[in-house]
């Protein structure tokens, strides 16, 4: 009866860490949309949190990225490569990319904001609209 207790134990704690690494492997989805952008990488970022954010006088959709202990600085990475499913304003993501240096500036609204070009590699919605 020990034996058979010990067996259950074991195959609870073999099912639970299966679990632990199923929740954990389906984190981000890959993105195939490929994206042509030959401008120096800037910086690279995975499992950031943002907001899709659409500018109807850019015509563009961008990822804003407020970085954690900051109050006045706002990465915008305008995204070349952004799927249908996450064209919604105001739409929270987790992603993971590259920031390119823009050809053409943008113009800064507020100090504190950053201007990218963004290629989106991978992605999960965190909260639907």
């Amino acid at each position: 009866m020990k034996t058979l207790g010990i067996l259950i134990c074991i195959i609870g704690m073999s099912l639970t860490s299966c679990n632990e690494q199923s929740v954990s492997g389906q984190d981000l989805i890959k993105n195939e949309i490929p994206c042509n952008l030959n401008n120096e990488v800037r910086r690279e970022v995975t499992s950031e949190n943002g907001v899709i954010e659409y500018r109807k006088t850019l015509d563009k959709y961008f990822i804003k990225v407020v970085p954690a202990g900051h109050i006045d600085t706002v990465i915008f990475g305008s995204v070349c490569n952004l799927p249908e499913e996450l064209k919604l304003n105001n739409l929270k993501v987790t992603f993971s990319g590259q920031y390119f240096e823009q050809p053409e500036k943008m113009p800064t609204t507020f100090v504190g904001h950053e201007y990218y070009d963004l290629n989106l590699t991978a992605y999960k919605v965190t909260e639907p609209n």
